[in-house]
């Protein structure tokens, strides 16, 4: 009986092996840091703006909420809930989406949060929530809510040997909340990219610091913490700056 039992398994089909899974189809959104177009370092790099000061940026994080793709046809897809905080030392830069295959021409994002999300109770939020304590530092408490860009670093006059000034903008309270859309940078008709099924594509988004702190004049005012006369006119120079200057872009997909 064993040798029949043994002959008969023998000559049973082999069992086509089981399919390689379905690929996910998903966009990396890679924020990254530039100045004058080329990769700028937090910490370490230095850059001279329009005034001969130069800058040394050792901190630079947002809270983000409402970011979409637009598609072909104009119509927008949310990135998750929408919430994003963006921290390029503590290294959260890179974000997966799984998203539908499909053309996309745009992004928009809004630097900030609306009034009721701003003034709730950040412990509601899931602890790997954006918007959790347990991930941002940008939260200033019941009464100011979250900090919606905080960019801070050193600077010197040219010549100089050490770094003995410092310069600080925090992005605050609900008047300085602010909308950014930017185009994909294609060319001709193909203002878009193309993300097919089954496809792992980098998007990257691009802060372009040079047009944010490049006329600065640092002497002038280094700090403003959105409050008081004097600091709320230095903060909106600087948002004009940054929505007159399209400080955020879209680099090429890769």
């Amino acid at each position: 009986m064993v040798a029949i039992a043994m002959v008969f398994s023998g000559c049973e089909p082999d069992q086509p092996p089981n399919p390689p899974a379905a690929k996910e189809t998903k966009l990396t959104l890679d924020f990254r840091l530039k100045w004058e177009g080329k990769e700028a370092f937090i910490q370490i790099g230095e850059y001279t703006n329009k005034a001969g000061e130069v800058l040394q940026v050792v901190n630079l994080s947002h809270m983000i909420s409402d970011m979409a793709l637009e598609r072909e046809d104009g119509t927008w897809l949310l990135l998750g809930d929408g919430f994003q905080h963006f921290n390029i030392w503590g290294a959260r830069t890179k974000f997966d989406y799984a998203i539908p295959a499909g053309k996309y021409k745009g992004l928009k994002l809004k630097m900030g949060l609306d009034y009721d999300i701003n003034h709730g109770d950040p412990a509601l939020w899931p602890s790997k929530h954006p918007l959790s304590t347990n991930i941002t530092s940008l939260h200033w408490g019941w009464a100011g809510g979250y900090i919606f860009q905080a960019l801070d670093g050193r600077w010197k006059n040219v010549g100089d040997a050490d770094f003995t000034k410092t310069f600080s903008f925090h992005t605050a309270t609900d008047n300085f909340v602010r909308n950014f859309a930017m185009a994909y940078p294609g060319t001709g008709s193909e203002l878009y990219f193309e993300l097919k099924e089954g496809q792992q594509l980098v998007l990257p988004l691009e802060y372009h610091l040079d047009q944010v702190l490049g006329n600065r004049v640092m002497a002038n005012g280094s700090v403003s913490h959105s409050s008081g006369t004097n600091e709320v006119k230095l903060m909106q120079s600087l948002l004009d700056d940054m929505t007159n200057n399209k400080a955020f872009r879209l680099g090429t997909i890769e």
